[in-house]
């Protein structure tokens, strides 16, 4: 009569955690990589659904992606509009923001963006 053997347990490990440089790279790459993202987090070794959440994030601004791009930058004294600072950004092409003083730099991004995004 044959020996049956007891199950082995899979041990269960805890998930690894990125830095947030990690993920940012990790986002570059799948999009540089051509693949999709099933088949770029297989072979990076990374969780599918960890990806996906990355990409979620830095398309929200939550995250920086892909290589920064320096550009030339002026800086001014804040103007006063109707007793409030503003900040303006004129943008490579001509356009002009203007946005409040204390704004936060990833509120900024996000309303550059959408300004580009519009124009």
């Amino acid at each position: 009569m044959p020996v049956m053997e007891e199950p082995t347990k899979t041990e269960w490990k805890a998930p690894r955690l990125y830095t947030a440089e990690e993920r940012t790279k990790a986002v570059a790459e799948y999009r540089d990589s051509g693949l999709s993202a099933w088949k770029y987090a297989e072979q990076a070794g990374i969780n599918y659904w960890g990806l996906k959440r990355w990409l979620a994030e830095a398309g929200r601004g939550e995250a920086v992606v892909g290589k920064p791009r320096l550009v030339p930058v002026r800086v001014k004294r804040a103007t006063s509009l109707g007793g409030e600072e503003r900040i303006e950004i004129v943008l490579g092409e001509g356009t002009v923001v203007k946005v409040p003083a204390g704004m936060t730099a990833l509120r900024i991004g996000e309303v550059v963006q959408a300004v580009r995004k519009a124009c």
